[in-house]
């Protein structure tokens, strides 16, 4: 069974994103496992991932991307390396949620008479429990269950 997301790039390239989810947390480290990707010399395209947030009341438009920590956006899948590899894993922390993300994807062709594809799949998110928030949640919940 293959599970995951196949995107393809026209000509033109392609922007992508995926749902919003909520934000767990204040940091998250996020993991994505690219399983194919088009070959060729010279390498026909790239693929990028981003991380975007909001507050619920924001419009998709008002979105920030975050940096990762240690800088930059998050990665770049690079094509031409040939199909049969082996499964690629990218990993990256965050910091800054707002209440909602969602990622980005960003193909892009490096030859314009050429397509692009990549298969991929987000690995479940890591979040770091540690915003106020999330500490007074769990507080509360524990006495609740205390009382029963």
């Amino acid at each position: 069974m293959l599970q995951g997301e196949t995107l393809i790039a026209g000509t033109g390239g392609l922007t992508a994103y995926s749902p919003w989810f909520e934000a767990c947390g204040d940091a998250a480290t996020f993991a994505i496992e690219v399983s194919g990707r088009m070959s060729g010399s010279p390498s026909p395209g790239t693929m990028e991932v981003r991380v975007q947030t909001k507050r619920l009341e924001d419009s998709d438009a008002e979105a920030s991307t975050l940096d990762r920590v240690g800088g930059g956006f998050w990665w770049a899948v690079a094509s031409g390396v040939p199909e049969a590899d082996p499964v690629t894993v990218s990993v990256a922390r965050y910091l800054g949620f707002k209440e909602l993300v969602r990622f980005q994807y960003l193909l892009a062709t490096v030859s314009p008479a050429k397509e692009f594809w990549a298969h991929s799949r987000m690995l479940p998110p890591m979040w770091e429990g540690n915003c106020i928030a999330c500490a007074v949640e769990t507080e509360l919940s524990n006495r609740a269950e205390a009382t029963f």
